[in-house]
């Protein structure tokens, strides 16, 4: 049970790759080549992962978010998130 519950995981990962620039189809080798390189974890980050390039903006905002003192940084918290990200893609401060 363990071992088809991996496979579909890795199957997804495939996927995913096959969804880039470069197409890779599914086959048995390429299940082993995919078990032998990643982790059950590895490949289920790799999932998660979005597709594509960030802009220049979320950049800058993830930036400048990694520069706030750890006070600020606790606000990410549940209820103040959404009027603290919209404070700072604004510029504002809290």
């Amino acid at each position: 049970m363990g071992h088809m519950v991996g496979k579909d995981l890795y199957r997804e990962l495939g996927g995913k790759i096959d969804n880039l620039s470069v197409r890779v189809p599914w086959t048995e080798s390429f299940y082993e080549v995919l078990k032998e390189l990643y982790s059950d974890d590895d490949a289920d980050l790799i999932i998660k992962m979005p597709y594509g390039f960030s802009t220049i903006e979320r950049i800058a905002f993830i930036g400048g978010f990694l520069k706030l003192p750890p006070v600020k940084k606790s606000l990410m918290g549940d209820k103040p998130r959404s009027r603290f990200l919209k404070a700072m893609r604004k510029g504002g401060h809290i």
